[in-house]
């Protein structure tokens, strides 16, 4: 159950002392999320500017069983 989402593209997130969360790659929407917002916002801005080395490190590391483009 926790890991229903599994096949869904997404990303994680870790930030010692802050908090940790996934996203969609797809709308970068959280999935499940602890950290504040004002950081959360600074990190989702990096994740849209690179969504391509997302959708790549997702791909090569799922075996392109779901993938992304």
């Amino acid at each position: 159950e926790k890991e229903a989402h599994h096949n869904e593209p997404h990303f994680h997130i870790t930030i010692k002392g802050e908090g940790s969360g996934s996203y969609r790659i797809s709308d970068f929407t959280a999935i499940k999320t602890n950290i504040p917002r004002g950081t959360e916002k600074k990190l989702l801005e990096w994740a849209r500017n690179n969504r391509q080395i997302l959708v790549d490190t997702w791909n090569e590391f799922n075996g392109y069983r779901v993938t992304v483009s």
